[in-house]
């Protein structure tokens, strides 16, 4: 039998995801996908001033969703949300799917819907 495929990414709820949705083979290859797009956002933020609370509350809470995605359960799916502390009105989900769709693979090793 083959290893299931898997998708990341995140999106703000009700709205499609703000990058493409990524699918990989396996659960472990979604979470490192996942953890090093969350690494890459908060390595974007720098570290706030301490003085600029929201700043500081995303980057606090994109950390939290690092831990997360290093502790989640091999195999489940999984979803945390970031906030800024009240600079949005509704936080981002970052998450991993099991795909429900047959994909191919592309030359580049990527993979596309079938259809």
């Amino acid at each position: 039998m083959a290893e299931a495929h898997w998708s990341y990414g995140h999106n703000v709820s009700g709205y499609v995801p703000e990058s493409d949705v990524i699918h990989v083979d396996g659960w472990e290859n979604a979470r490192i996908g996942l953890r090093d797009e969350l690494e890459y956002e908060r390595d974007s933020l720098g570290y706030a001033e301490d003085d600029d609370q929201r700043a500081q509350a995303l980057w606090e809470s994109v950390t939290e969703a690092i831990d997360a995605v290093n502790a989640a359960t091999a195999g489940q799916e999984f979803l945390a949300y970031t906030d800024d502390g009240g600079q949005h009105t509704i936080p981002t989900a970052w998450w991993i799917n099991v795909c429900a769709e047959d994909h191919e693979t592309d030359a580049d090793g990527e993979y596309r819907e079938q259809g």
